[in-house]
């Protein structure tokens, strides 16, 4: 066995877990948590393969949703932190297959290289480590070790999250209030998603806007000048009304409301 093939098996065993997700400490200290726990299960799908499959290659594939589950974090998470990773050389990728799937290749000399400098790793992580800590979505435990952004936009309807405007209209506003030196509490920004939530989102997009320009720490979607019809009719109404357990939904261009059927509700 080689030199490098010599590396390659003590950085396996060294930086990875079996059955369970074990972080070294030296890619913690030398990466940050995230990224080493990120890293790792990478370590352990190669690490897997290189015992399993005597013509392994070093490259293996391992889909965002199984890092996801693995790990507990966003999508954002898991991207942003591959880039970083691919930022330092120690993580490649590549596309192959039908259908094709992402490959990856983990650089065990460049990795250790960064472990005993720790210096260009660090500089590299410096200009992007604010960026992952606004959309991490991890474990409560894990959470207590980790300074982050509260995770506001997960408040939202799933269809609201997808949308790129108010994706970025969230964080323009979590900004906003942190150069304001007004950074919001957990239980605010949950009562304001709940008070956000029943109005359209191209009204609460208006409103953060609104804010920020203003340079306002609260949010009021009630104040837009909005000629929408929609607006309007629904500023004063609840967005349902029930017949007890019979649901009915507000038709925001006449004001009237309507079973999923059809039927008109009727006081």
């Amino acid at each position: 066995m080689g030199r490098n093939d010599q590396l390659k098996t003590l950085s396996r065993r060294a930086y990875s877990g079996n059955g369970f997700l074990m972080v070294s400490k030296v890619l913690i200290k030398s990466l940050g948590l995230v990224e080493a726990a990120v890293l790792a299960n990478y370590i352990d799908k190669d690490s897997y393969w290189a015992q399993k499959d005597e013509k392994y290659n070093d490259w293996f594939y391992l889909k965002n949703a199984d890092q996801i589950n693995a790990l507990n974090l966003s999508e954002n998470s898991i991207k942003l932190t591959k880039r970083k990773l691919m930022e330092l050389n120690i993580l490649a990728s590549k596309m192959n297959g039908i259908p094709a799937l992402e490959y990856f290749n983990i650089d065990y000399d460049q990795l250790n290289t960064l472990l005993e400098n720790n210096l260009p790793g660090n500089e590299v992580l410096s200009r992007l480590g604010n960026e992952i800590l606004s959309h991490l979505n991890i474990n409560n435990k894990v959470k207590k070790l980790i300074k982050k952004d509260f995770p506001f936009i997960d408040m939202f309807p799933k269809e609201w999250q997808n949308n790129l405007t108010f994706q970025n209209t969230v964080e323009d506003f979590l900004q906003h209030r942190k150069e304001i030196h007004k950074r919001p509490t957990q239980l605010a920004m949950e009562k304001l998603a709940m008070k956000l939530k029943v109005h359209q989102m191209q009204t609460v997009i208006e409103a953060f806007n609104t804010s920020i320009e203003s340079g306002w720490a609260g949010v009021f979607p009630e104040a837009i000048k909005n000629n929408n019809e929609e607006f309007k009719v629904s500023k004063y109404r609840p967005e349902f009304k029930y017949d007890g357990s019979i649901k009915y939904t507000l038709n925001p261009k006449n004001g009237e409301y309507y079973h999923a059927n059809g039927n008109k509700y009727i006081d």
